[in-house]
């Protein structure tokens, strides 16, 4: 069974702390990945994630989740970790009209699934990823 730490640094918001466990271990499952894989999930506010993208990869813009690998590419042994932004999820949730949890999930799987390779550079690919992230999404219920 993979590791799979999970920290809320947000002062008000909820994560479905469940769900997100049995997301990462459906996700790193479905791809191949070593059951001694860690991963490390990081709840944190607008603000700190955007200063992580400004300090690691020089972006100076609020984005909603970001994920550091810590393995070399292509390894069966997963490591590394992803921040998500629960006020960019909460956001996002009133657009794309799903719940707030759903939109925690499907951050958590993104950032998951960078960790495992798959890249969104391209309408393609980016298409291919949010599509991947759904099928694992649909396994969790």
């Amino acid at each position: 069974m993979p590791t799979v730490e999970i920290t809320n640094t947000h002062p008000r918001k909820r994560i479905p702390r469940k769900q997100l466990l049995r997301l990462i271990s459906i996700i790193l499952s479905g791809e191949r990945k070593s059951n001694s894989s860690w991963v490390s999930l990081v709840f944190v506010t607008r603000r700190t994630i955007r200063r992580i993208n400004k300090s690691f990869l020089h972006h100076d813009y609020e984005t909603d989740c970001i994920s550091f690998p810590l393995h070399p590419p292509f390894d069966k042994t997963i490591q590394g970790e992803i921040y998500v932004s629960l006020d960019a999820a909460y956001d996002q949730s009133k657009i794309y009209r799903v719940s707030y949890f759903n939109e925690v999930l499907r951050l958590a799987a993104h950032g998951c699934l960078h960790l495992c390779g798959h890249e969104d550079l391209t309408e393609r690919s980016k298409k291919d990823m949010i599509d991947r992230g759904e099928r694992y999404l649909n396994r969790l219920n």
